[in-house]
């Protein structure tokens, strides 16, 4: 995908600082369908250091703008440390803070959004997702589905529909994730308070 591509899919003003960030470096940048796994994700490709990042299509321009700066900033600790430090260590941490504020205090976000990103920069977390805070307040930017609820949203016992057809019965909160069983394996899984499912009726 070429770099201009970029520009519809991330909040006002913020491409020509993404062209900058992007533009000294190999790096393929590809638009995925949506994943009920990942927003986005970075590798290296091959020897000669071609980079690869993709993001989520489903992604409204604020989270897709934070998930891509996440992931450059991956990039840009593999290039000064190669593998000898954690993926989502110190290293990182401090280059995402650094690459995350140049977007902060210049309209790219909304006011009561920036202020979830001011505090999330204190101490990110190795996805947004993770941070409740940021997280609730990206998805005040997605676009409305009617029929897509997060599990924190159902009553305990309530069943729901996750990855195309399997079906869950809702369960207690245990720490931070619920634990919910599957009907047809009767296995239990657990699931993040926000993870976005359907809800089924027997």
């Amino acid at each position: 995908m070429g770099l201009e591509a970029l520009d519809k899919y991330l909040p006002a003003g913020a491409y020509k600082i993404i062209e900058r960030m992007i533009k000294p470096h190999s790096v393929l940048i590809k638009i995925k369908n949506a994943r009920a796994t990942k927003l986005g994700d970075y590798r290296l490709m091959n020897e000669d250091w071609k980079h690869q990042i993709t993001i989520n299509n489903d992604l409204n321009k604020y989270a897709f703008l934070v998930t891509l700066v996440h992931e450059l900033a991956h990039l840009y600790t593999f290039e000064k440390h190669r593998d000898r430090v954690k993926p989502h260590g110190n290293q990182w941490k401090n280059q995402y803070v650094t690459m995350m504020l140049k977007f902060v205090g210049n309209d790219t976000f909304p006011t009561k959004l920036e202020q979830a990103v001011i505090e999330h920069l204190e101490s990110p977390s190795a996805s947004s997702c993770t941070d409740l805070n940021l997280h609730k307040a990206l998805r005040r930017y997605d676009r409305y589905k009617s029929d897509i609820f997060t599990i924190e949203s159902l009553e305990e016992g309530e069943h729901f529909i996750w990855n195309k057809d399997r079906v869950f019965k809702k369960g207690e909160i245990l720490r931070t994730r619920y634990k919910c069983v599957e009907l047809k394996t009767r296995r239990a899984y657990f699931f993040h308070p926000l993870t976005e499912v359907e809800k089924h009726s027997l």
